[in-house]
């Protein structure tokens, strides 16, 4: 056997998988395009319309709510709706409560995540749930914001 023979060999592997590699990469972004996509679809036709009817709500009874949407640092989009279940008059970031679905794409996941005590010397209200797609339905979003509040508010003795 020559030894270039054994190089030539030796390059065409190190070809192949090199290209193993970027299949694997592009079938990745594949399907975390898709997932976003989904995602999307599920907050603009779901959560978005009951994020905006719990916002209207909570501002009709007198608390200063907001509904927000974005992506974070990792890339993930996410929708949150933000209160203040009580009057403060210099409020800081902590004196609200906020509700987040968050797009996990390199999961696959939508997190539900609340965070309805924050502050310091509070209990630490928070609650962190992951599930599929799926999730994003009209009853699932519902029951996870009524919940939300409720805390929120007890928390607050409001």
């Amino acid at each position: 056997m020559s030894f270039k023979k054994i190089i030539d060999n030796h390059e065409r592997d190190k070809e192949i998988e090199r290209d193993e590699q970027e299949r694997k990469v592009a079938a990745c972004k594949e399907a975390d395009a898709k997932f976003l996509s989904d995602f999307d679809e599920a907050v603009e036709g779901v959560a978005k319309p009951i994020f905006g009817r719990f916002v209207k709500d909570v501002q009709e009874a007198g608390y200063s709510a907001e509904m927000k949407e974005g992506v974070d640092g990792r890339g993930n989009p996410y929708l949150e709706v933000r209160f203040l279940p009580e009057t403060v008059a210099k409020p800081n970031p902590s004196d609200y409560a906020v509700f987040v679905l968050k797009g996990d794409a390199s999961a696959e996941k939508v997190e539900h995540n609340a965070y309805y005590d924050q502050r310091r010397g509070g209990d630490s209200g928070v609650e962190r749930k992951s599930f599929g797609l799926p999730s994003i339905r009209p009853e699932t979003v519902e029951r996870h914001l009524e919940s939300f509040l409720k805390k929120a508010l007890e928390s607050r003795n409001a």
